[in-house]
Parts: structure tokens; sequence; C-alpha cells
């Protein structure tokens, strides 16, 4: 028989020895060839499978042995092996060959993990670097508004200063203005003492020019004699 009672094909059957025997008994036993064949052609079709199976499995190896996984195993071939392997009706054919790519899987996997521990690596040191130079930028902006300030600062106390020159300098002008017209003053004053003894008259305010000494105050009509007049 070539197929079992759950209509998977027999394992180790010979297809091409059943089906030279149907072929000798066509012209005896028509019927009973023609119902052999539709078995032989569903026994060919699982036989493709399990070969096409079977190879897309080799090729994730380095023998047909299938002892080591081969390096240019990938997750893409993996998946089709697997797919033709899962379609297998037979027991005994599927189950090998799953164990092989049980094999595969684990391989695979242990590389997959080691790229993305080393993306992850790559990524957290892109990352740490975009922060160092971003800190680096603020240390920078904050350099430049300080140092911006800092001139600033010693633009207005520039403009103090100035300001407090220009107010020494006019308190300075005043000051000697001042000085001039006291000096000025003085001068009348002392001139006019040179004009003789004066005095003050209590009638209307006035002063009195006496003379050299204050003995010429006799000579004044109208004044009382004596060394202070008007008291």
């Amino acid at each position: 028989s070539l197929l079992d009672e759950a209509g998977a094909l027999v394992e180790n059957v010979d297809i091409a020895s059943v089906e030279k025997l149907a072929t000798e008994l066509e012209k005896e036993k028509p019927d009973f060839v023609t119902m052999q064949k539709v078995k032989i052609d569903d026994a060919k079709a699982q036989a493709t499978v399990i070969a096409d199976a079977t190879n897309a499995v080799n090729t994730l190896f380095t023998t047909p042995e299938r002892t080591e996984v081969a390096t240019t195993a990938s997750r893409d071939a993996y998946n089709s092996a697997k797919t033709l392997t899962d379609s297998i009706k037979q027991v005994a054919a599927k189950q090998v060959l799953t164990t092989s790519l049980d094999q595969v899987n684990v391989n695979l996997s242990e590389q997959e993990q080691v790229v993305a521990v080393a993306q992850q690596e790559t990524e957290t040191e892109a990352q740490a670097q975009e922060q160092g130079e971003q800190e680096s930028g603020n240390a920078s902006s904050s350099s430049s508004s300080s140092s911006n300030a800092g001139h600033s600062n010693s633009d207005s106390n520039g403009s103090g200063s100035s300001s407090s020159s220009s107010s020494s300098s006019s308190s300075s002008s005043s000051a000697n203005s001042g000085t001039s017209s006291g000096s000025s003053e003085s001068e009348v004053d002392s001139s006019d003492s040179d004009d003789g003894y004066t005095t003050t008259n209590p009638n209307n305010g006035g002063t009195v020019i006496i003379g050299d000494t204050a003995d010429d105050i006799d000579d004044i009509p109208g004044l009382e004699v004596g060394g202070a007049p008007w008291e």
C-alpha cells in the first residue's frame, strides 16, 4: 500500500514499483488500476513535498547529515523550510525535519541576540554622543550669554564713570567760578576801605567816609564827637 489509514505516504514505500505493477494490470483489471492511479498520484505529490522540504532543510546545514548549521543560514530560509515541513503528511519525515529545524532556530536566535545587543550598544553610544553634543552646545551658549552680559555691565559702568566725571568737572567749574566771584568782591571791599575810615549813618543807613582816621569825625557837621558815635 502507498498510503496509510490517515492518507499519509507510507514510510520508505517504492512508488515506482507500485506504478509499474499497475501498468501491467491495466488490461486485466482496468477499474482497479484506475483507483490505484489516484493513490499513486497522491503518493507522488507527497513524496515531492518531502523531497522539497528535505532539500530546504539541508541548505541550512553544512552537510546533508545536518550536524552543523551553515553560516549562510538565514531566518527567511528557515521560515521557507519550516513551511514546507509543516505541510508534510507523513509523521516520520515531518518529525525528523522538524528536529533539524529546531537546531537551526536555536542557532539563528543566538545570532539575532548578538546582533540585537550590538545594535542596542550602538544606539546607546549614539544617544550618549548626541546628549554630550547638546550639553556642550548649551554650555557654549551659556558662556556666550555670560560674556555678553559682562560686556553690557562694563559699558554701563563706563557710562556711569563718564557721567560722574562730567558731574565732577561741572562741580569743579562751579567751585572755581564761586572762588573767582568771591575774590572779586573781596577786592572791591578792600578798595573801598582804602578811601579812609568809614562808618554808617543811623539816619539813612548809608556809608559815611569820615577821613583817614576816626578823629576826623569832628569835621562832619551834625554828628556827635566821640569814639563810638550813634550808640
